[in-house]
């Protein structure tokens, strides 16, 4: 009886965890829900004797995750508001989507379904967003777009942001391309080119500049593992990019140039720097354990350029924010958890000499991973929550292609002994 329960339970997980990549899309609470009841059914299935041996998340990646949680839980207990800070950590539970991505899709047709779906999906939203930017329409939050520089609109998909929307589909928009030519069948390979060509289409119509900046690295990054001979292509391809840029969005141009000079003098309010000078004072003035989650916007008067009139919420930069709220002790456990899963990723990449498909999604999960960080720099993408989930899907598949390694590596010693 335990053993049909924990396979119906552990179904009904990867068909919740399908519809996180279907959904993730459309609805943050779509999403939130389908993780949800993935989790639910992992705790049924555990119970019923499933993974109870699993030992995949005793690792340096995990203790720094966990002193990350309990410095935050120490910062908000000592701060000045420690039930509303308490109440804001409970977004932390989605690191959860970590451990359940990288139990559920445990072989590798359940990893290519998964990014089946997230890749549908993502292709429809990101037609969407296109059709957006020349109508100026979203009918989903039912509001007109803002203008962009030079005719059209600034695209949001279905999200409440343009910037979170723009992060997001970076992200996602690397890892079609990275699994696209790994897929078997033209059918899978089309999908996955198209949903990479139409999100970065619709990346460079927010207007955001960090996440095109991002995405273009991301491509780089994408030639430059793909071997040495496609160095030359990926020049080529940049400098289409760039062009094909400058002609659908010429503005785009004079909005980098005006941002540098903007960002070099340092001195206006709206400019990066004015806003990390915020953050830092504050984390000066309380280097062990910040201001409390969730007091970053009540302290920012306090801390900002006596030229500025402007509060935000957040540092624009995912370091200095977490430092600020949380205390250097904090940011370094977030640094510290994010150094662990890259160089696992690249140590796995190093053993795996064969272009297979899960050396493919490794790759992706590796340049998704370094797209977010570099939109960190200047937005605390780690504190929107649905990028932020998006990231944590993305760790959870790179656990899983990790476990289907190592399981055919186990398979093929077996096989050299007998």
């Amino acid at each position: 009886m335990n053993g049909r329960l924990s396979a119906i339970s552990i179904r009904i997980g990867t068909y919740s965890l399908f519809g996180y990549f279907l959904g993730c899309t459309f609805s943050h609470a779509l999403g939130q829900n389908f993780l949800a009841l993935a989790l639910l059914s992992i705790i049924v299935a555990y119970f019923s004797g499933e993974y109870r041996k699993t030992g995949n998340f005793r690792n340096y990646f995990w203790i720094f995750v966990g002193l990350f949680l309990a410095w935050s839980i120490i910062s908000s207990i000592v701060g000045s508001t420690p039930g509303r800070s308490l109440f804001i950590l409970k977004e932390e539970w989605l690191f959860l989507m970590i451990p359940a991505a990288a139990l559920l899709l445990s072989d590798e047709k359940k990893l290519k379904t998964g990014l089946v779906l997230f890749a549908i999906s993502f292709l429809m939203v990101s037609v969407y967003a296109v059709w957006q930017h020349f109508s100026g329409i979203d009918p989903y939050h039912g509001t007109t777009l803002a203008k962009a520089f030079d005719g059209g609109f600034r695209v949001t998909g279905n999200f409440s942001h343009r910037l979170t929307f723009g992060n997001f589909f970076a992200t996602g928009s690397i890892l079609c391309l990275a699994c696209a030519p790994r897929l078997s069948g033209r059918l899978y390979q089309s999908l996955f080119y198209g949903a990479f060509a139409v999100s970065a289409t619709a990346v460079v119509f927010t207007y955001n500049r960090s996440s095109i900046a991002a995405l273009v690295f991301g491509i780089v990054m994408f030639f430059f593992l793909s071997g040495r001979k496609y160095i030359k292509t990926a020049l080529i391809l940049l400098a289409a990019i760039i062009l094909v840029v400058l002609i659908l969005t010429p503005e785009i141009y004079r909005r980098y140039t005006d941002t540098l000079q903007m960002e070099l003098e340092g001195t206006h309010q709206r400019s990066r720097q004015s806003t990390w000078r915020t953050g830092i004072r504050m984390f000066a003035d309380n280097p062990v354990f910040g201001v409390g989650p969730g007091n970053y916007y009540d302290n920012s008067a306090k801390y900002r350029d006596k030229t500025s009139i402007r509060l935000n919420g957040h540092a624009h930069n995912d370091v200095i924010n977490i430092a600020a709220y949380a205390g250097l002790p904090t940011a370094i456990f977030y640094l510290g958890f994010w150094v662990m899963i890259i160089v696992k990723m690249i140590r796995l990449l190093r053993k795996l000499k064969e272009k297979t498909f899960i050396r493919a999604v490794i790759i992706g999960t590796l340049l998704a991973s370094l797209v977010f960080f570099i939109t960190s720099f200047s937005e605390s993408t780690f504190a929107d929550e649905e990028v932020r989930l998006f990231l944590m899907a993305i760790w959870g598949i790179f656990f899983a292609a990790e476990r289907v390694v190592k399981g055919s590596l186990k398979t093929a010693e077996s096989i050299e002994k007998a």
